[in-house]
């Protein structure tokens, strides 16, 4: 059958005409007793399985090998002799006698794995609880129920591929940002396609964000590239308010190279986030949600766009509209906050920064202990296994993470460097799920706090 796919022909040669195989099998060879050499050791008795035993090797649950495994558990027979309240008892299975507990099929300790096994590969990797269960239904002996957790969650093809709603690792507290003109933070929006009766336009900009007044900024730019973003960044923010000590913007390309040189020319320092990661920039990402929601009511499709700068209009009054409104938390204007008056009336505003920093610090917290409570509690640790959560949305048969890599350094601020390959990858914990190795002994051999 192996060599079917090649398309053989076969052909009966007769005995007489077969000289190869008739020369090979009658070759005459002149015995020496030199060719013999004395080992000193006792020859091994070979010994065959028939095919009932080969049968019962390979499934673990035939009732003639749990007889003779259960015939030589020494576990068993002491339990049996000190049986007082008659738990055990000998019921026949497929005509073998065994000895059953409670009515169960009393599984001797040297078939515990193979039978867990068993069950978990052959019924398509159940969830711990269905798979005990399902064991129990027939079989039985002291401490399955955590043999079975172990085994399901040090399952390597369970962890990479189940989709779970499991988070480890308390994230780290936060501390607002209070100081005005200190930090900024930048992103990207875009592109966002806009079909008019006419042309179809790609809207690309880049928001900058005071933190702590919450002052907005937008530029167009025509490219993501650090050409762009340095020359947004330049015209719109480092030209017309206080140069900032830090600025925070996520890991894309277009925040590196000339606009990396810009920022250290400027002496700011940077403060990159982690790779898929929006809450780490999350007052800026909220500010786009009210930036998309004000675009769409100008129904940029039905607008006769200019060929020139087509979407400034729109985006210099949707920034003026962030400014003039009124911010729930800091309970004020971004403008009365950066101009100490009204923006539409020449009404003063004395910002009370103690009562703002206090409001902020308070729904951060809360907002904090909110996530943490649906966390586990975890701590990474130098030398841990983990998985990585594959970003976006994932076809439905693809696994929805990768690894497992290790953990090489541990940050204070919720963030981990893995080893990936040849290089290292500085991860938020929200996209780590910690591996859970199985030792040979069958325990589990990660550290954890769970």
């Amino acid at each position: 059958m192996l060599i079917e796919e090649f398309g053989p022909q076969f052909e009966h040669v007769e005995g007489h005409n077969n000289v190869v195989a008739d020369t090979l099998s009658r070759i005459e060879i002149e015995h020496r007793d030199r060719d013999e050499m004395e080992t000193g050791d006792e020859a091994i008795q070979l010994s065959y399985m028939n095919t009932d035993e080969a049968v019962a090797e390979e499934f673990p649950m035939n009732p003639k090998l749990i007889r003779r495994e259960q015939q030589t558990d020494e576990e068993l027979k002491k339990k049996m002799a000190d049986d007082q309240n008659q738990r055990f008892a000998m019921k026949p299975v497929e005509g073998v006698e065994l000895v059953h507990m409670n009515g169960k099929i009393y599984v001797p300790l040297s078939l515990r794995e193979r039978i867990i096994s068993w069950y978990h590969q052959f019924l398509v990797h159940p969830g711990r609880t269905r798979m005990e269960a399902t064991i129990r239904q027939n079989f039985t002996w002291p401490g399955l129920t955590p043999q079975v957790d172990n085994y399901c969650k040090t399952c390597h093809e369970c962890q990479l591929f189940k989709k779970q709603r499991k988070k480890y690792g308390h994230l780290p507290p936060k501390q607002a940002e209070l100081s005005p003109w200190t930090t900024v933070c930048v992103d990207l929006i875009g592109p966002y396609k806009v079909r008019t009766p006419r042309k179809v336009h790609e809207l690309r900009a880049m928001t900058m964000l005071d933190p702590a007044t919450g002052w907005f900024e937008i530029a167009p730019i025509n490219k993501p590239n650090s050409d762009e973003t340095q020359r947004a960044f330049d015209s719109y923010w480092l030209a017309r308010y206080p140069r900032p000590r830090e600025i925070c913007f996520d890991n894309g390309k277009e925040f590196k190279w000339l606009f990396a040189e810009l920022c250290e020319n400027m002496g700011i320092g940077k403060k990159p986030t982690t790779e898929y990661n929006p809450q780490a920039n999350a007052m800026i990402e909220r500010v786009h949600q009210v930036l998309g929601n004000a675009l769409r009511t100008f129904e940029l499709e039905n607008q006769q766009l200019s060929k020139i700068n087509p979407f400034e209009p729109f985006l210099t009054a949707t920034a003026y509209a962030i400014r003039s409104t009124y911010h729930t938390t800091l309970k004020a204007t971004p403008g009365q906050l950066v101009f100490g008056r009204d923006m539409l009336l020449p009404t003063q505003f004395k910002a009370d920064w103690a009562s703002i920093a206090l409001r902020k610090q308070k729904l951060i917290d809360e907002s904090n202990a909110r996530e943490n409570k649906k966390r586990i509690q975890h701590e990474y640790k130098v030398g841990d296994k983990v998985l990585l959560e594959r970003p976006g949305i994932q076809p439905k048969m693809s696994a929805p993470r990768d690894g497992p890599f290790e953990v090489v350094h541990v940050s204070t601020n919720g963030t981990v460097r893995i080893q990936k390959g040849a290089v290292t990858q500085r991860v938020n914990i929200r996209r780590l799920t910690p591996y859970f190795e199985r030792s040979p002994s069958g325990s589990v051999c990660h550290s954890t706090t769970d």
